[in-house]
């Protein structure tokens, strides 16, 4: 369409084009088709979508933050959502009221009003993709990755944040995915040895990849 137009979709231009509708709020990601992304009308998909002015906005954007962020803190959030310290702290006030704090030493945490108690296995592991909200949703990320581990965990050389694997809530090494014929290989790179109950732990959460791809897993030895 966009050659028919006269316009040519030749190198990255294309994608910037649709990157920029995309901004502008014409289209949106749709299904992909087979390994192929395709675009749907924004309206088609979110129709009837509220109009927020600018208070709203930051209302909203904070209180949606914390409630799936939490508990977290202001710098938390000026770095996730790219804010200025001024307007993030108008948006966290506006929406104060419809959160909960906790104090630690010198920092607020903020968090849903609603308590969540977790139930079921006190240590389940998690393979969490690369780029996870978990890990780079925050500026600080001490409470699940240990100083001694994050010398061991780097970013990829292009600043990406690999596959992580993530035990009883902290970070405790990196994966990697292995496309075979008909399986997918998943090699997992623990900062430690594994102890085995958390190498059934390991097993469970590949178990559980493979039923979401819908294709067999193959755990290589850590």
């Amino acid at each position: 369409m966009l050659e028919r137009g006269g316009i040519s979709p030749a190198g990255q231009r294309g994608i910037h084009v649709l990157g920029r509708l995309a901004q502008d709020g014409l289209i949106c990601f749709g299904p992909h088709r087979e390994k192929q992304p395709t675009f749907t009308l924004l309206d088609e998909w979110v129709p009837a979508a509220r109009r927020l002015d600018r208070e709203e906005s930051l209302a909203v954007l904070a209180e949606r933050y914390f409630t799936g962020h939490g508990p977290a803190t202001l710098r938390d959030f000026v770095w996730w959502s790219g804010l200025k310290v001024a307007d993030a702290k108008v948006a966290l006030a506006l929406a104060a009221p419809r959160l909960a704090t906790e104090q630690a030493g010198s920092d607020t945490y903020w968090m849903a009003s609603s308590s969540f108690t977790a139930g079921g296995d006190p240590a389940p592991v998690h393979l969490l993709p690369a780029f996870d909200e978990y890990l780079v949703g925050y500026q600080d990320r001490s409470a699940v990755l240990t100083a001694a581990h994050a010398r061991r965990f780097r970013p990829y050389s292009n600043g990406m944040f690999g596959p992580t694997i993530v035990l009883g809530g902290a970070v405790l090494g990196t994966w990697s995915r292995e496309p075979r014929k008909g399986m997918l290989r998943v090699t997992p790179k623990p900062f430690r040895r594994l102890r085995s109950d958390e190498l059934r732990g390991l097993a469970v959460a590949a178990e559980h990849y493979g039923r979401f791809l819908k294709a067999p897993v193959v755990l290589s030895g850590p």
